[in-house]
């Protein structure tokens, strides 16, 4: 097992003693070191191959000059009781500096510059690092730490799930002595435990991003909701109004148009209140599927009556007008036109709309395709996603309609997707099992 060193109580106080120094000069050089470059004391290079890598592994725990946690200090203080060690630290090797995250027995130093720091040494290999004697390696013998009285070091590296050395676990002491194997396994499993807290600590940071992130989204989605109602309503509203204005005194014309403006208010309305039916019967697992066997072809032909009544877009449909699917045709349908509408909205120069349909392997592949502006590569992998409304485009809505249509068919084990290029246009697809 461990080694018992016995330390009197004069020796730890002749140890800190000369570690005062060494905490006083580690401090200025880091605090005087603005040039960006490394200044390396070992006879060895200090920057591994992956070292990019690895620093963005770093920065993923958001642990760089944070305050010190009760956790971490606990380990540090366990680790040095352990060891019977004046030193313990945990490390993170950044760029030009190492930060401790918590420290044992130095005072309040928190950082060092990285080519003063052993830890930057320890980082280089999965193996735990160990300098029984510093003044008999000839890597170590003349750097900055030992030169400033230290003697004995052991560091465990922290790695990654994915495998990146972000720092270390170590002890250190200022005089010589043993390590033996069964130490370095316990100093390694210290190490696993602390970056096991790290993990930790990482999953709840990202629990409460995500958190902030869809309160932020569900507020946003609150006002834009509330708005794009308000907007049907008000119209339908003063349409309404003028009807009974004409009541007594009717004249055609306006009776027509005002008529025409309520029944779009309406549908307007009947939309939205229908997405955000849906969106809640998917969201508790409410969204009930009535299959049957139907031609995609047909259900084509026979959709998107309202943009073929403008008398604006031609809409074709081609390929296999036979193949058969089991699905829910209403569902379909609704997925259907809102592909089309989205074409009709977002490419109004567009005037052919090709709905393609096409069989392959225990699947049918429904594509839509308009030869509009496109979608920026920054907006399409988010335009399936809940609440999404790009800017790119200046439209109403409730960035429901594609997230609902998405749910639809992973409902029937389908896929969905798009694929864009500016100012190619788009082809919005989904696909179906092929009826038994």
């Amino acid at each position: 097992m461990l080694k018992n060193l016995q330390f009197s109580a004069e020796k730890i106080a002749v140890a800190l003693s000369i570690f005062q120094p060494v905490q006083q000069f580690l401090l200025f050089r880091v605090l005087s070191r603005t040039d960006g470059q490394v200044n390396n004391t070992f006879k060895r290079d200090i920057i591994p191959d992956n070292d990019p890598e690895r620093l963005a592994a770093l920065g993923r725990y958001h642990l760089l000059d944070t305050p010190a946690e009760r956790v971490f200090d606990n380990m540090t203080d366990l680790a040095a009781a352990t060891f019977q060690a004046p030193v313990a630290l945990i490390s993170l090797v950044g760029a030009e500096t190492v930060f401790f995250k918590a420290t044992t027995g130095v005072g309040k130093v928190r950082c060092a510059d990285r080519g003063e720091s052993l830890c930057a040494l320890a980082i280089l290999s999965p193996e735990p690092l160990v300098y029984e004697n510093t003044l008999e390696d000839p890597v170590v013998a003349d750097s900055v730490p030992v030169k400033q009285g230290v003697r004995f070091y052991a560091g465990a590296p922290l790695s990654t799930p994915d495998g990146y050395l972000i720092g270390t676990l170590c002890v250190a002491g200022f005089e010589p002595r043993s390590f033996s194997p069964q130490d370095r396994l316990v100093l390694e499993a210290l190490a696993r435990v602390v970056m096991e807290q790290m993990d930790l600590r990482l999953g709840v940071i990202r629990e409460t991003e995500l958190q902030k992130e869809l309160l932020e989204k569900k507020d946003e989605f609150i006002s834009v909701a509330s708005h794009e109602l308000k907007t049907p309503i008000t119209s339908l509203t003063a349409s309404i109004q003028l009807l009974d204005r004409l009541r007594n005194n009717p004249d055609p014309k306006l009776l027509d148009r005002l008529v025409t403006q309520a029944n779009k208010s309406l549908a307007k309305l009947n939309r939205l209140v229908a997405d955000l039916l849906n969106t809640s019967r998917i969201a508790s697992g409410h969204l009930e599927l009535r299959k049957t066997v139907f031609k995609p072809a047909e259900l084509a032909r026979d959709c998107c009556n309202h943009v073929r009544s403008e008398g604006k877009f031609e809409i074709m449909v081609e390929g296999d007008q036979n193949v058969e699917v089991f699905a829910d045709e209403q569902k379909i349908d609704q997925v259907l036109v809102n592909f089309v509408n989205n074409a009709a909205k977002y490419a109004p120069d567009s005037l052919q709309i090709l709905i393609r349909i096409s069989r392959e392997t225990g699947f049918v592949r429904i594509a839509v395709t308009d030869k509009g502006p496109g979608i920026s590569p920054d907006h399409l992998p988010h335009i399936f996603e809940r609440y999404y409304r790009s800017a790119q485009h200046n439209n109403s809505g409730l960035g429901l309609g594609l997230y609902i249509c998405a749910e639809i068919i992973r409902r029937h084990g389908g896929d969905i997707g798009a694929i864009s290029k500016p100012g190619e246009g788009s082809t919005f697809w989904f696909t179906l099992p092929l009826a038994p």
